[in-house]
């Protein structure tokens, strides 16, 4: 466990609901281990559900690909100790 006070949050343009996968993301390239991130829900009314309709989905695929171009990109601030890891190998 870290401390709070010692954590530096990343900063993120997600809204949708791909933000807990960006942040988990961000995090991760920031150099902190992230091994498991519990997700919380809370019952919905009784009605359509949000998080599956058109708008959301459309929202989702765009942060998504919004998301791999600023971290995979030249100027995003890696770990001071950190370069980019390359793709593991097969095997």
């Amino acid at each position: 466990m870290i401390p709070v006070r010692r954590v530096r949050f990343p900063s993120t343009s997600a809204t949708s609901p791909f933000i807990g996968a960006e942040i988990t993301i961000k995090t991760m390239l920031m150099g902190y281990p992230v091994g498991e991130v519990g997700i919380q829900t809370f019952p919905r009314e009784f009605g359509r559900g949000g998080s599956t309709s058109f708008t959301n989905i459309r929202k989702t695929i765009a942060d998504m690909l919004r998301t791999h171009r600023r971290i995979f990109s030249e100027d995003y601030g890696l770990p001071e100790s950190g370069e980019r890891a390359s793709e593991p190998a097969d095997g």
